[in-house]
């Protein structure tokens, strides 16, 4: 005759509380998401109801939630022809460091390194990973470009936890191509 061995109740009663809790997590509700749309430029976007979204220019929105001062989501496309692809990459990559370096300057922010900068496959065509420092608060940023024939897309990602905003990486990851 087998013998069955015998669990005791609390670690069963544990057992299917740790699942439940596991299954819980698992299907807590997402915050409801507002989608944006810019015809003009041919993009769409999600992010959590209740962020802001601020018009900077007909070609560029910020998208954060009020409470922060530096986690935001910027978005910017502008009319031209790709240059991934044709240029060489020292030179874009140049080229995006002097520009970042120019536009951090301009708004006081200092130490500003770049850790990554170069070309990718994928969804987006080039990425660039950096850190900063604003008003002695340091930041990390991403910007990810997109070119199509006609038009040049980059969304930067501004976080103090960097990496670890998973907010904002949901924003990145809903843009989409409507071209």
């Amino acid at each position: 005759m087998t013998k069955h061995k015998r669990f005791p109740m609390p670690l069963i009663g544990l057992v299917l509380l740790l699942a439940s809790s596991i299954l819980a997590c698992e299907t807590s509700p997402q915050p409801e998401l507002v989608h944006y749309a810019s015809e003009e430029f041919g993009y769409t976007v999600d992010y959590p109801q209740g962020w802001d979204l601020v018009q900077l220019s007909a070609n560029e929105i910020v998208i954060g939630p009020p409470d922060s001062k530096y986690d935001q989501v910027q978005i910017s496309a502008k009319p031209g022809e790709p240059r991934i692809g044709l240029l060489p990459e020292s030179v874009i990559a140049g080229s995006i460091e002097v520009n970042l370096q120019e536009f951090f300057g301009r708004l006081g922010a200092t130490d500003l390194n770049v850790s990554k900068n170069e070309l990718v496959s994928g969804k987006w065509d080039w990425v660039v990973a950096f850190t900063f420092v604003h008003q002695g608060t340091p930041l990390e940023g991403e910007m990810l470009i997109k070119e199509t024939e006609s038009m040049y897309y980059s969304l930067t990602v501004i976080s103090i936890s960097g990496a670890d905003w998973p907010e904002g990486q949901a924003v990145v990851d809903s843009f989409r191509l409507v071209q």
